[in-house]
């Protein structure tokens, strides 16, 4: 014990920020100008991390109350958020290896294990990053990010056969297959030589719907001049520049087709006519997409639920990205996941960036510290929060009476993709851009997969228990059913997916996939 003790300490002080900017009143900027007596002053005052407290009370010669303070410390916590601190202080050397001090306690970890690897792709090692990198995906092989990081890493170091069997193997256990996969693929093949297998899975993944990107197209035309179609390859060069051809600046009509469409959709919310509403409205964000009052009635329960809270907040995320330090449009991110459908793990990281954009006395911020605050008094009806990791987009609570929970969302969309609660656990898998779940399964192995083509579910299949398969038509209704019960069955796992796209923690923990 004394030594498991002494190894927590060490990794405290190792995981301890040595830099970075902050108010001057910050704890933790405090301990990382070495004043370490007021940085446990603040601390005491204000609270905050304890690894940070108990590595300044280390740093005073303050061992038995450093050792008081890190008793309930999970030093996996300690490893992964040293690692975090470390690599932003620009410390790569020294959070390499904290990370292999993790890895040595957890080596079948992969969110340590990808940590570990993208550590060696910022230090351009890409070949020392293959290794942790696919060992992420023997970990967690329905992963989609850790698929993508793999090939990443892959084209990185010119291993184009990998990367082709990377993505074959993607193609295997019916993943989704996004546009930057696919033109991974479509490279690869072309790299050696293999033009009409290329031609071949570039038109059958546009045919299924996939995104038409200019670079997609304009790989499939090389291999369509190399098999000898010149037209088909002229049309392909045709439609990419088409998409790359940048789009005339707004006109007048374009504001007067905004305004009437707004009005429209202002009409068919007062009357009712949600399904024509929720078509108004995509139109009204399509044309005015930064206009806060079109985001807010895309988040309105009635309209999203017809749209699809992957893809509303989607938009919602397309929103901050184009200028994401807008104190304004962190607030609205933020102010959308604390309300419903929305992400209590994305409130507080949009919460955490806009803390960053402005003094105090900005009302962005200011209102910002309120939302946050209710979103906290939320979460602690659940239990304690003892992590949040804003690079996984994970938090991990700990209630009074009941088994520890984590919670892992979509970074973009904050969609659920994992929910543990002790020995039960709901997984799912969503595109690449968070917008349509693909699987869900759980901790008894039930599984559930959802197929999409042309933005529409045209089939789901469910195995374990109560297993059936069916086949949707464009109305939604089911053309063919095969299993026991299937009518039931199917209508149950219809709600229960329905009910997960929009489920934040508390919503997720009543769900259950085996009843």
């Amino acid at each position: 014990m004394i030594k498991a003790r002494a190894a927590l300490l060490g990794l405290l002080l190792a995981a301890a920020p040595s830099g970075g900017a902050a108010r001057a009143e910050d704890a933790y900027q405090l301990y990382a100008q070495e004043r370490f007596a007021e940085a446990v002053a603040a601390f005491t005052r204000q609270g905050g991390d304890a690894i940070t407290h108990a590595a300044a009370l280390i740093r005073l010669g303050r061992d038995g109350e450093a050792q008081m303070l890190t008793d309930d410390v999970d030093p996996y916590r300690a490893v992964m958020k040293g690692a975090a601190a470390l690599t932003a202080a620009g410390e790569r050397g020294r959070a390499s290896r904290l990370l292999e001090s993790g890895l040595a306690q957890w080596p079948n970890d992969p969110d340590l294990m990808a940590r570990r690897g993208a550590l060696e792709l910022q230090g351009k090692r890409p070949l020392k990053a293959l290794p942790y990198l696919a060992r992420v995906v023997e970990l967690a092989p329905m992963d989609p990010g850790a698929r993508l990081a793999l090939v990443r890493t892959l084209l990185v170091a010119g291993m184009p056969v990998r990367v082709h069997q990377a993505v074959e193997a993607m193609r295997a256990a019916r993943m989704d297959i996004g546009p930057e996969l696919m033109e991974a693929d479509i490279g690869a093949l072309q790299s050696f030589g293999d033009h009409r297998q290329a031609v071949k899975l570039a038109e059958r993944y546009l045919e299924q719907g996939g995104v038409a990107t200019p670079a997609l197209l304009t790989r499939l035309a090389i291999s369509l001049e190399a098999v000898g179609s010149s037209t088909r390859a002229a049309e392909r060069r045709q439609a990419a520049e088409s998409l790359r051809t940048p789009k005339a600046p707004a006109r007048p009509t374009t504001a007067l087709l905004g305004d009437t469409i707004r009005d429209q959709a202002r009409t068919t919310i007062d009357r009712g006519d949600w399904p024509r509403a929720a078509t108004l409205t995509a139109e009204w964000v399509r044309i005015r997409p930064d206009e806060p009052e079109a985001i807010s009635t895309l988040l309105r329960p009635e309209i999203a639920e017809r749209l699809g809270w992957g893809h509303v907040f989607a938009q919602v995320a397309r929103l901050v990205e184009r200028d994401p330090d807008d104190p304004d449009r962190r607030l609205l991110a933020l102010q959308a996941h604390a309300g419903t459908g929305g992400s209590a793990v994305l409130a507080l990281i949009h919460s955490h960036h806009l803390s960053r954009l402005g003094e105090s006395g900005n009302s962005s911020v200011a209102a910002g510290q309120g939302v946050r605050d209710q979103i906290v008094a939320r979460l602690a009806l659940l239990g304690r929060i003892t992590d949040i990791d804003l690079d996984l987009a994970r938090l991990r609570l700990s209630p009074a009476n009941s088994p520890a929970i984590e919670a892992k969302v979509h970074p973009r969309t904050g969609r659920m993709i994992r929910l543990v609660e002790g020995f039960d656990k709901l997984e799912a898998v969503w595109e690449e851009d968070g917008t349509r779940l693909t699987h869900l399964s759980d901790s008894q192995g039930a599984h559930v997969r959802l197929t999409w083509s042309d933005g529409r579910l045209v089939a789901m299949s469910r195995t374990g228990k109560h297993p059936f398969t069916v086949e949707l038509a464009p109305d939604g209704h089911p053309t063919r059913a095969e299993g026991p019960d299937v009518t039931d069955a199917f209508n149950a796992t219809l709600d229960l997916v329905a009910a997960w796209q929009r489920a934040d923690i508390a919503d997720a923990r009543r769900l259950r996939l085996g009843e």
